[in-house]
C-alpha cells in the first residue's frame, strides 16, 4: 500500500509538473509574441522624447554625455549607413572607442545578453527578462537598469549605432510580412518585398532567409535553374532551389539519373539520387546529389566532385569519409 501511495503521489506530482511546465511555456510564448509585435508589427513611429531620454541614460551610466542634437534618427538601415559615413568623416580626427563601452557595461552589470543596439536579434532575451521583472524576481539596481532598457526599447528603435560623439537610431520597419512556421513566425514574401522602411528601402526574404531582389520577385516558373549553381551561399541556394523545385531544376538542366540509393531510418525512408548534368561550355559534367532534408521537408540538390559515380561515393565525399557507411541504428 505504501508503494502504491508513493506511485500515486508521484503521478500527481508529474501531472502538476506537466501543467506547470505548460503554463510557463504559455507565459513565455505570450511575452515573446508581445515583443515580436513591438519589434516588427507596431509601425515606424518613434517617441522622440522617450528615445532621447533612453539613449542619454545609456551614455550617462557609462560616464559619457551626449547632446540631443547628436542623437540622429534614420528612416532605414541604408540611410543610417550613409549618415554614419558623413559624421565619421566630419570628425575624422576623433579617437573613437565605438560601442565597446556598452559591451563593458553589459558584462559588468550581468545583462550582457541585452543588445539594445539591435532589438530584432534579442526579442527572446528581452521578453524573458520582462517575465522576471513583472514577477518581481530581480532585485535592486539590476531590476532598475533592465526596466530602463525595456522602457528605451519600447520608444520605437529597431537598431542603433552608439559612438562616443554621436548615436544613430534606426526606426522600426513600416511593413513586415510574416509567415506561420510551426508555433512561430518567419519573415517571408514570395514575388513581393518582405520588409519596407519609411525611407522606401526594401528587403526580400524567403522563409526567413534574406535573398536577392531578383530571386524573390521572379515567379518560380520563370526562374532560371542555373541560378542555383551560381549562388555561393548555401542557405540562399537552398531557398532558390526550394522555390524553383528540385524536379524543375533537374529537368531544365537536362539532368540524367545515374544512381539511386535508399536508406531506412527510424522515422522514414530516405531516397538519394545522383544526376549527371552537362552544360554548354563546361569540359566536365556536373554531378548533383538530390536528397530530402527531413528537418524542413523539402528536396535539395548539392553538387559533388565530377569523378563521383555512385550515391554512396557522393555521401562519403560530403561527409568527409573515405568509404560511406550507414549510421548505426540505436535500439
Amino acid at each position: 500500500m505504501a508503494a502504491l501511495l508513493k506511485k500515486k503521489d508521484r503521478r500527481g506530482l508529474d501531472k502538476k509538473s506537466e501543467v506547470f511546465g505548460k503554463s510557463i511555456n504559455k507565459i513565455r510564448n505570450d511575452y515573446a509574441k508581445a515583443w515580436l509585435n513591438i519589434t516588427l508589427l507596431s509601425g515606424d513611429d518613434i517617441d522622440v522624447n522617450g528615445l532621447v531620454k533612453g539613449v542619454q541614460w545609456l551614455y550617462k551610466i557609462n560616464g559619457l554625455n551626449i547632446d540631443k542634437e547628436d542623437i540622429h534618427i534614420a528612416d532605414d538601415p541604408l540611410k543610417a549607413n550613409e549618415l554614419a559615413s558623413i559624421l565619421v568623416r566630419k570628425n575624422k580626427d576623433k579617437n573613437r572607442k565605438s560601442a565597446m563601452w556598452y559591451e563593458d557595461f553589459k558584462q559588468k552589470n550581468n545583462i550582457y545578453k541585452f543588445e539594445c543596439d539591435s532589438l530584432v536579434q534579442d526579442v527572446g532575451w528581452v521578453s524573458h527578462a520582462q517575465i522576471f521583472i513583472d514577477s518581481n524576481l530581480i532585485p535592486g539596481k539590476l531590476a532598475g537598469d533592465i526596466k530602463s532598457i525595456i522602457s528605451y526599447l519600447t520608444t520605437g528603435p529597431f537598431m542603433a549605432l552608439f559612438l562616443d560623439d554621436f548615436a544613430i537610431v534606426i526606426r522600426r520597419p513600416k511593413v513586415v510580412k510574416l509567415k506561420p512556421n510551426n508555433n512561430d513566425f518567419i519573415i517571408h514574401a514570395d514575388e513581393d518585398y518582405a520588409v519596407e522602411w519609411r525611407g522606401g528601402y526594401k528587403m526580400y526574404f524567403l522563409n526567413g532567409v534574406p535573398v536577392p531582389k531578383e530571386i524573390a520577385l521572379t515567379p518560380a516558373h520563370k526562374l532560371n535553374a542555373t541560378l542555383v549553381l551560381k549562388e555561393n551561399n548555401a542557405t540562399v541556394r537552398r531557398e532558390v532551389l526550394r522555390k524553383v523545385g528540385a524536379e524543375k531544376f533537374l529537368k531544365d538542366l537536362k539532368g540524367k539519373k545515374i544512381d539511386t540509393y535508399q536508406m531506412t531510418t527510424e522515422k522514414e525512408e530516405l531516397i538519394y539520387e545522383l544526376y549527371n548534368i552537362e552544360l554548354p561550355g563546361m569540359m566536365d559534367p556536373i554531378k548533383a546529389l538530390k536528397m530530402r532534408n527531413p528537418s524542413i521537408g523539402v528536396y535539395h540538390v548539392e553538387c559533388v566532385t565530377p569523378e563521383i559515380r555512385t550515391v554512396k561515393q557522393a555521401l562519403a565525399w560530403r561527409n568527409g569519409m573515405d568509404v560511406y557507411t550507414d549510421p548505426i541504428k540505436i535500439t
